[in-house]
C-alpha cells in the first residue's frame, strides 16, 4: 500500500528538523560550534558543521522530491509505526512552539534560568525532552519509509505511483537519506546536551540546586568546561555552596580537573568547609599551577576570595592537615617562592606565624622572605625566628635592598638596628644606597642609609655610584643629600660619565634643578666621556638655552671636543643657541 505524504505532513516534517536549529542557538552564546556543544577553536568543529549541512540537504530534498516522503507499506504494523511516528513529529513541533513563544518558559529556559521560577523550568525541559521525541519520530518515520519506498527511473517530477512488476532501484538517495536521518538524531542530542550544559552553569551561579539536578538528570556534562578550559566544577567551588559540589562530584566531576593555567578546583576554594569536601574526595593538596602554586600558596596570599585574616588561617589549617607542604615552591616564573614568601608579601601575618609554626623555612630554601617583608611586624616575626639579615636571597639581593628599592623607612630603619650591613653588594653590584637613589622618595632611607655608615661612592659593575642613579633620575633632595655625606661629584663610571652627564642626558624630571646642584657644588664643566661627550655637547642637542647659557657661565669650554666635533656643529639647528655660542667666541 503506497501512503502519500501531505504538504501539511512536509511542513511539519521540515519545521520539526528546523526547529533543532534554533533551539539550539536560543540556549547557547554562539553560533554552530555552540549549538552542538563543540567549541570553534577545537577539532571537533567538522562533525557539527557536517551534521549542519546534512540536516540542510534533507530539507532541501523533501521539498525537491515530490515523493520524498511518500511510504509503502505492508500491513497493520507498518501503519501503526508510521502513524507513531507522525504523532511524534506533531508533538515535537508544538514543542518548539511552546519553548519560544510562551514566554515565561522561553525566559526560564532560554535567558535566565532564575528569573521565572522552577515551575515554568520544569515545564521548559519537559518541552525540551518533548522537541527530542519530534526528531526520534522523524527517524522512525524515515526507518518505516526507506524499508518500503520504491523509485521509479526517470524525471522525479513526474512519476507515476510504484506498480506491480516494477523492480526497487538502489539509489544512492536511499543511502544518503539513511544518513542524513542518523544525523539528524545525533545532532538533537548534541544540541540537547548543549543545551543542559549553558543552564547548568547559570543554575550554579544562582546556586539552584534543585534546577541542577534536573539538569544533570537529562544528560548535562558535569565535567564540561567553558570557553576558557574552566571545569565547572571550579565554577561551583567559586560559588560557594558546598551542596552544589557535593551533587557535582557525586555524578562523577573530577576533583582534580584542571582549568585555565592548570589550575584545579581547590584552587578557588573559598571556605575551609569546601576544601575539605574536596579533600575527602580526593583532591590533591599540592596540585601546582602552571607556575607551580599550590593552593596553600593561593591562601597564603588571599586571593581564595576570603576577606577575613581568621578564615584564611583556618583554610590553612586544612590544607596543612591534609599535608600540604609548607616548603614546596613555585616555578622560576614566580621567583621559586614558598607559601611563607606568599604570606609575607601579602603581609598575611597569621597566616605566616601558623607556617612557621608548622616548620615553613624562615630563608625560604634561598628565597629570602625577610625581602618581601612590607612592615616592621612581618619583619621581626622572621627575624626573631631565624631569618638572617644579611641574607642574599637567590634573586642575589639582601632585605635591605629590598626594603630601600621601596623606600620602606621602617622596615629600613629594623633592619640596620638589627645589624644589615649598609654596604651589602647585589649579586649585579648595586648597594641599598644606590637602590634608594633613584628617586626623591628615597631620601629618608638614603640618610638612614648613610647614618648608619653606608658608603656613597660604592661603584656597580658598570662603574657607576649612588650619585649617577640619582641625578639620572632627576632626584634632586637625594643629590643633596649625598653631596653632603661627601659623594664625589666627578666620579667617572665605567664609560667616562660623570653624575652630571647624566642629569643633562637622561634627568628629564624635576626640569633643570639637578643640574643647577651639581653645577654650583663643583662638577666639572668641561669633563669628556670616552665618546667625546660633554656637558655642553648635550646640553645643546637637547635644545635646552638656559642649561647652555649655565654651563657656559660656569666655565664651559666652547671649543671642540677630542674628537673635532665643536658645540657650533652641534648647534646647527639651532640659531638661538649658535648665536649664543658665537657670542662666546665659539670658533
Amino acid at each position: 500500500m503506497e501512503i502519500k505524504a501531505s504538504r501539511v505532513l512536509k511542513l511539519v516534517y521540515c519545521l520539526t528538523l528546523v526547529g533543532v536549529v534554533p533551539v539550539g542557538l536560543a540556549a547557547s552564546s554562539g553560533w554552530i560550534g555552540l549549538l552542538f556543544g563543540v567549541s570553534l577553536f577545537r577539532p571537533g568543529l567538522l562533525f557539527p558543521v557536517v551534521l549542519l549541512l546534512l540536516i540542510t540537504y534533507r530539507i532541501v530534498t523533501v521539498f525537491r522530491n515530490p515523493i520524498a516522503l511518500d511510504i509503502h507499506v505492508k500491513g497493520m504494523f507498518s501503519r501503526a509505526i508510521r502513524a507513531i511516528a507522525v504523532v511524534l513529529m506533531w508533538t515535537g513541533l508544538l514543542s518548539i512552539a511552546g519553548l519560544f513563544f510562551v514566554k515565561p518558559i522561553t525566559l526560564a529556559i532560554f535567558h535566565s534560568a532564575g528569573d521565572a521560577g522552577i515551575g515554568y523550568f520544569v515545564v521548559g525541559v519537559f518541552l525540551i525532552m518533548l522537541a527530542a521525541l519530534g526528531i526520534v519520530g522523524i527517524v522512525v518515520f524515515e526507518i518505516v519509509r526507506l524499508r518500503g519506498v520504491r523509485f521509479r527511473e526517470g524525471p522525479s517530477c513526474s512519476a507515476p505511483s510504484p506498480s506491480k512488476g516494477v523492480k526497487p532501484v538502489k539509489s544512492r538517495l536511499k543511502f544518503s537519506q539513511s544518513f542524513s536521518a542518523l544525523a539528524i538524531l545525533i545532532a538533537m542530542g548534541f544540541t540537547l546536551h548543549a543545551i543542559a550544559g549553558n543552564i547548568l552553569w547559570d543554575a550554579i551561579s544562582r546556586n539552584d540546586i534543585g534546577k541542577a539536578k534536573i539538569l544533570i538528570t537529562i544528560g548535562a556534562d558535569v565535567n564540561q568546561k567553558n570557553s576558557i578550559g574552566n571545569p565547572i566544577l571550579h565554577h561551583a567551588v567559586s560559588s560557594g555552596n558546598p551542596e552544589l559540589v557535593e551533587l557535582l562530584i557525586s555524578k562523577g566531576a573530577d576533583v582534580n580537573a584542571k582549568g585555565q593555567f592548570d589550575r584545579v578546583a581547590l584552587h578557588y576554594a573559598n571556605k575551609k568547609g569546601m576544601a575539605k569536601i574536596l579533600l575527602a574526595h580526593g583532591a590533591n593538596v599540592d596540585a601546582p599551577t602552571n607556575y607551580g602554586e599550590t593552593p596553600l600558596h593561593w591562601v597564603a596570599e588571599g586571593v581564595n576570595g576570603l576577606d577575613k585574616q581568621v578564615d584564611l588561617v583556618e583554610f590553612a589549617e586544612v590544607l596543612i592537615a591534609h599535608g600540604a607542604d609548607v616548603n614546596r615552591k613555585t616555578g622560576e616564573g614566580r621567583s621559586y617562592a614558598t607559601p611563607l614568601n606568599y604570606a609575607v608579601a601579602s603581609n598575611n601575618l597569621p597566616v605566616a606565624k601558623l607556617l612557621i609554626v608548622h616548620g615553613a623555612d624562615v630563608e625560604g630554601g634561598g628565597s629570602s622572605p625577610l625581602s618581601a617583608a612590607v612592615t616592621v611586624e612581618m619583619a621581626q616575626l622572621l627575624v626573631d625566628n631565624g631569618a638572617g639579615v644579611n641574607t642574599r636571597s637567590s634573586t642575589g639581593w639582601y632585605p635591605l635592598h629590598s626594603a630601600a628599592n621601596r623606600a620602606n623607612i621602617k622596615v629600613t630603619n629594623y633592619l640596620l638596628s638589627r645589624g644589615a650591613n649598609p654596604n651589602a653588594v647585589s649579586g649585579n653590584g648595586y648597594t641599598a644606597l644606590y637602590m634608594a637613589a633613584g628617586s626623591d622618595y628615597g631620601a629618608a632611607v638614603t640618610e638612614a642609609l648613610l647614618s648608619y655608615g653606608a658608603d656613597p661612592n660604592v661603584k656597580n659593575a658598570s662603574g657607576q655610584t649612588a650619585l649617577h642613579q640619582a641625578a639620572s633620575q632627576g632626584a634632586t633632595k637625594v643629590i643633596e643629600i649625598l653631596l653632603a655625606h661627601k659623594a664625589d661629584i666627578n666620579a667617572a663610571d665605567n664609560s667616562g660619565y660623570i653624575p652630571l652627564l647624566g642629569a643633562i642626558s637622561y634627568g628629564i624630571k624635576n626640569g633643570r634643578k639637578p643640574v643647577e646642584v651639581l653645577v654650583n657644588n663643583g662638577a666639572n664643566v668641561n669633563a669628556e666621556s670616552a665618546r667625546g661627550e660633554t656637558p655642553l655637547g648635550n646640553a645643546i642637542q637637547r635644545g635646552d638655552i638656559e642649561v647652555v647659557k649655565l654651563l657656559i657661565g660656569h666655565g664651559a669650554s666652547v671649543s671642540s671636543n677630542k674628537y673635532g666635533v665643536s658645540p657650533l656643529y652641534l648647534a646647527r639647528d639651532s640659531k638661538e643657541i649658535a648665536e649664543l655660542l658665537k657670542e662666546h667666541g665659539a670658533p
